[in-house]
Parts: C-alpha cells; structure tokens; sequence
C-alpha cells in the first residue's frame, strides 16, 4: 500500500460563488468530504491536503481518475453542483512518484468556474507520522 497524498487548491477571480461551498475529491471509489468553506463570493483561494490510501498498482490503471466536485451547501434544499473537474491520474503524476496539473472547474453547463491546481505525491505507507499527517499553516486537512 501507497499513501496518496493530493494539496488541492481552488481559485477564483471572476466567477461570482455561492457563501457557502465544499468540495468532494474521489480517487479510486474513496471520497473525502471537505467541511464547509465560506467565500466571499468573487474571489478567493483555498487550500486543501487529502491523504489517501492506495494500492501499489495504483499508478498502473489506466482507469484511475481523480474527479473533483464543488457543491453550494444548502440548509433546506439538495446541494447544488457547481463546478467539477476530473482527469486521469497518469495526467497529474508526469514523474515518478509526483506531479502537479491545472485544470479548469467547470460548472454544469461547462463554463469555467475557477482554477484547480492539483499537487500530488505517492509516498511509502511507511511515511505516515504525526508530522507527515498534519496540514501546514492556513491549509485544511481531510483523510487517514
């Protein structure tokens, strides 16, 4: 087994966001929820770790998609999908053991929302200390 471990960053400038958003990352049928982040509706950034467990063939499926969704977070109604991103994992990790990948969030009707940056690495499962798990200064931290 393999850590995975994903520094997600959301930006955007232009495109007006709901108050109240989260986001979903899925690698290989695992889900990581964040809590909610509150924006200030027409520009903000926020970074995210995610640390996932995974196989060692990991790298080696060419079915392995890392998808991305932001959700309006609503009280009485179902959330609302605003934007999403998804690309095959190979396209992210272009070296060895880590890559980095920018995408655009699309919003349902495929209008960019925002910019996504993925950061990835694949560590050894034995890499897992306290330290290793902990996010840095102004980052949330989601998984193990």
């Amino acid at each position: 087994m393999k850590i995975l471990e994903v520094i997600l960053t959301l930006k955007s400038r232009q495109a007006t966001w709901p108050k109240k958003i989260y986001t979903v990352l899925s690698v290989q049928q695992k889900n990581l929820k964040t809590k909610i982040i509150k924006t200030n509706q027409d520009d903000f950034d926020w970074t995210g770790k995610f640390v996932f467990l995974v196989e060692d063939s990991f790298l080696i499926k060419p079915d392995t998609f890392m998808t991305l969704k932001i959700y309006h977070a609503r009280r009485l109604l179902r959330d609302e999908l605003l934007g999403y991103a998804r690309t095959p994992v190979t396209n992210v990790m272009v070296f060895e053991d880590w890559g980095f990948l920018s995408l655009h969030a699309s919003g349902p009707s495929g209008v960019p929302r925002g910019l996504v940056n993925f950061s990835m690495a694949l560590w050894p499962a034995g890499c897992a200390t306290g330290e290793f798990l902990k996010g840095r200064e102004g980052m949330d931290f989601y998984g193990l």
